[in-house]
């Protein structure tokens, strides 16, 4: 008796103090796991293993193992020494986790006694014990020897597996990770599932090789340069079926050939390794779709797609749309996908302080969005049967400028000056101006003449880039720049009557607030309508600068002239001479 009463003493106090225990009803014997918040879990399905049997002992009830259960040959593993009297149920190490009385040697069934050290320092039953268990649930794939599942909903706060007998279970899910060990009471076993689903956190450098920061989350560029994406991956350890999904905009040209993976493991995550394809660690899927959920571009099809938050993936196709609803705001996103196979020796040591950091670069297209929309990489995680994570976000943004040329007429006063040619250039390491290729572009919606800056295209030579020209109205835009670099505009091409520029015009844009920063010797008007850069151009002719040609011409001509002179009155002289 005094025995009987200690081995449920043991099992009270354990049941007590884990906090995932399980509490079984005699009538319907029904498990409900509490779910993570904000979990997407629809579909995936939570399997309880029955480990020992629960056998009614007056009002309460005692543990059982028998040969005939599913973990008898797990538990008997974990043993070195062993009897069918009071044997000690341990590890190599000769930890004792269960001691098993026999109550029927000839089937092998015994009264479990849950030891201390069973209990692990956190509560939870020791991580030996836990990954014996779950090393036979998963070499049972087809789960025939689950006693009951739940399926989840997407969101559900609750999963309810019923059709369960009182007993002592072992609780996972189809995400991976095992949710619950514990003991069972006659009432509704509730549990918490606490399981680190895994998460993902993206972002976005001007350069490669960057120590990843969590809040990198969005860039300047100029169209043609390469933006550098960093992805970090965590609470891997359990996962399966896992897969990161990457969308990215029109604006961004993702190289896919660019793509390392590097995993930390290790408790303190201190042991770096680089993944391999051709190691099998994971594989990359470039679809080559494009998804329609933001600007009109058509495609020659009537498929198109939307957006929808809810949905797994958020991205779905929209059929038989022959034309896109001009209420909503599309615009095109390319995919591609890495899955992950986590089964490869390269995941041996991964635990639960493991990460992954996926890092690949992309270069900005001319057919990005000018500020104030973004040039947004969308990233998320897919995992389990179903489960998805939220979508971590970069944005990279470019910029536009628009000047305005003129002149002060005596009569007219303010008044555009139309072809006027400018050049536009950036000082490199060295200061030498690296000057920028342009091209023509009547679609920029204002002023007349837009110009979009060239992917990539750079030359020390101003002669071999395009010249940018005002309009009609004294204006241009020049579309594609980088709010990180100082910009000049050099004036090249000057109407007959007017002064060129003595300095180039020198501006930046300030990526805080968004504007304009001036830096140069024209002026800025954030009015509304009128342009950001106001550049005045002076009539008349300018007088020649010392040292110039045109004092050179003067001074020669007044030096013949001198010695013109010299001559005439030294010939008239001894003229005169002769005559006396």
């Amino acid at each position: 008796m005094t025995n009987l009463r200690k081995i449920m003493a043991v099992i009270l106090a354990i049941t007590m103090i884990m906090s995932l225990a399980v509490s079984v009803s005699a009538d319907d014997y029904s498990i409900v796991v509490n779910t993570p918040d904000g979990a997407n879990n629809d579909g995936e399905i939570y399997y309880a293993y029955k480990i020992f049997d629960a056998e009614a002992s007056g009002s309460t009830y005692i543990y059982t193992l028998s040969s005939k259960s599913f973990f008898y040959n797990t538990i008997y593993y974990l043993s070195d020494v062993y009897s069918n009297t009071g044997a000690v149920v341990s590890t190599a190490s000769s930890t004792a986790y269960f001691k098993l009385t026999a109550t029927d040697s000839t089937n092998a069934t015994y009264i479990v006694e849950v030891l201390d050290a069973a209990t692990g320092s956190d509560s939870y039953l020791a991580s030996e014990v836990v990954s014996a268990l779950k090393t036979q649930v998963d070499t049972d794939t087809s789960h025939s020897y689950a006693t009951a599942q739940g399926v989840a909903d997407n969101g559900s706060a609750t999963i309810s597996i019923t059709g369960n007998t009182p007993g002592y279970y072992f609780v996972t899910t189809t995400v991976g990770s095992a949710v619950a060990v514990g003991g069972t009471y006659p009432t509704t076993a509730t549990l918490n599932d606490k399981n680190e689903n895994p998460s993902v956190d993206k972002t976005v450098y001007d350069e490669a090789g960057q120590t990843y920061d969590t809040n990198s989350k969005e860039n300047n560029a100029q169209i043609g340069d390469d933006v550098y994406f960093q992805v970090k991956i965590t609470n891997i350890n359990d996962a399966t079926n896992l897969v990161m999904h990457d969308l990215a905009e029109a604006g961004l040209d993702i190289y896919i050939d660019s793509i390392v993976i590097k995993l930390y493991s290790g408790t303190d995550a201190g042991t770096e390794s680089t993944l391999q394809t051709n190691d099998g660690d994971y594989s990359v899927e470039d679809s080559g779709v494009y998804y329609m959920v933001g600007k009109l571009t058509a495609f020659g099809d009537t498929t198109y797609y939307t957006y929808d938050a809810t949905s797994n993936p958020p991205y779905t196709v929209v059929t038989g749309v022959a034309t896109p609803d001009p209420d909503t705001d599309y615009y095109v996103l390319g995919d591609f996908d890495i899955i992950f196979d986590l089964t490869t020796s390269a995941y041996n040591y991964v635990d639960e302080d493991s990460y992954m950091i996926v890092s690949y670069k992309a270069t900005v297209t001319s057919d990005a969005e000018v500020y104030d929309e973004s040039n947004d990489n969308q990233t998320y995680v897919t995992y389990g049967n179903s489960s998805y994570t939220a979508k971590s976000t970069t944005m990279t943004y470019v910029y536009e400028v628009e000047a305005y040329k003129y002149y002060n007429d005596a009569y007219a006063g303010v008044t555009a000056l139309e072809n006027v040619g400018f050049k536009l250039y950036y000082l490199d390491g060295s200061n030498t101006p690296t000057y920028v290729d342009v091209t023509y572009d009547d679609d920029l919606d204002s002023p007349t003449h837009g110009y979009w800056v060239v992917n990539g295209t750079t030359d020390t030579d101003p002669d071999n880039v395009t010249q940018i020209t005002t309009a009609s109205d004294g204006t241009f835009k020049i579309a594609g720049l980088d709010a990180d670099e100082t910009y000049y505009l050099k004036e090249t091409d000057t109407p007959q009557g007017f002064n060129p520029l003595t300095a180039d015009i020198m501006f930046k844009i300030n990526s805080t607030t968004k504007t304009l920063v001036d830096y140069g010797t024209s002026s800025i008007s954030d009015n509304e309508g009128q342009s950001n850069i106001r550049i005045l151009n002076s009539q008349g002719a300018n007088m020649p600068e010392t040292g110039g040609i045109g004092t050179t011409i003067f001074y020669v001509v007044g030096g013949i002239l001198v010695v013109g002179a010299v001559v005439l009155l030294i010939t008239k002289k001894r003229l005169g001479n002769k005559e006396d």
